[in-house]
């Protein structure tokens, strides 16, 4: 009989001891910093026009070490699965046409390494979807209609672009849609309303298919597959009439929300095709925005606003 070799009790070397507190003290200063802020800023520097460059610099950051367009990426010491997450959970977009229009990319990206990671039993996309189900709640009190949120527009845009490529769309969001449009509970603000409008220019065909029966990919699937905040496809669909309805309820308010509106049903009922996240961004922010003479405030995050704009009426 062959005896077990005993663990060595004896402490670690002192090099040893060293290395494991210089990677906490790395580890808390880099978290500490405003590195999603930093990772954004690399993922998406321009140019953009390469196929799968966002995707390759994301794989870049998260394996580390070496910088990528001179930010910082991952330290040996530091969870790659977790990084991800923590990216991803907390993006700050900021409300500028290259940034929102970089957000397919972004969002694509991002899928591409959830389903090609080396631990794709560890990754899925629904708890980051869903850390983006709230969009809308918490600055809904009080009402300013002096106030755009940009911030929620964006987030619109992000959850209906995410439906329309498949990647996963939440129960919130439809419920954001419908209250937008005056259809769920209580009365819209603008805010809300232009929100509701970006989720049907980047993601109306895919909303009307879903309305029709279709599922996530256009198949029957068991209410299991998804997480209960999932917008699986329904054993009894809402059918065509309610986004007819979606788009009879689109109101006009003031100059801008009208404005929208009226390029969204444009929109809805000439083309057969999902918007990209940087046309959505051209119409809301550029083409139907009045000249108010506001300060730009291009560097608005999620839940931020475009602010001081005149009263309504």
């Amino acid at each position: 009989m062959v005896k077990k070799s005993k663990k060595s009790r004896r402490p670690k070397p002192l090099a040893d001891l060293r290395r494991l507190v210089k990677d906490g003290v790395e580890t808390r200063f880099f978290r500490r910093g405003p590195w999603v802020e930093h990772w954004i800023n690399a993922m998406l520097e321009p140019p953009l026009d390469k196929p799968g460059v966002v995707s390759d610099r994301l794989r870049a950051l998260l394996s580390g070490p070496d910088p990528v367009n001179g930010v910082q990426s991952r330290h040996p010491s530091m969870d790659e699965t977790e990084l991800f997450y923590d990216l991803m959970c907390n993006l700050k977009i900021p409300v500028t046409a290259h940034f929102v229009e970089a957000l397919d990319k972004l969002l694509w990206a991002a899928h591409c390494y959830t389903t090609q990671s080396r631990w794709p039993e560890k990754l899925s996309f629904e708890g980051i979807i869903y850390s983006h189900r709230d969009y809308g709640y918490a600055d809904s009190w009080p009402y300013n209609a002096n106030v755009i949120d940009a911030g929620d527009i964006v987030e619109a845009v992000f959850m209906a672009s995410a439906f329309s490529m498949d990647i996963g769309y939440t129960e919130e969001a439809w419920e954001h849609l419908q209250d937008g449009l005056g259809l769920g509970w209580g009365e819209p603000d603008d805010s809300a309303r232009m929100a509701s409008c970006a989720q049907l220019l980047a993601g109306g065909q895919r909303i009307r298919e879903w309305c029709a029966g279709g599922g996530m990919h256009g198949e029957p699937l068991d209410e299991w597959s998804y997480s209960e905040h999932w917008l699986y496809k329904s054993k009894h669909p809402v059918g065509k009439q309610r986004f007819n309805e979606f788009v009879a309820a689109l109101d006009n308010q003031s100059e801008w929300v009208k404005a929208v509106i009226t390029a969204t049903k444009d929109h809805l009922w000439v083309s057969h095709r999902d918007l990209s996240s940087g046309e959505v961004y051209t119409i809301i922010f550029e083409q139907t925005k009045p000249d108010w003479n506001v300060p730009d405030q291009g560097e608005s995050s999620f839940g931020a606003s475009v602010g001081d704009e005149p009263p309504v009426g």
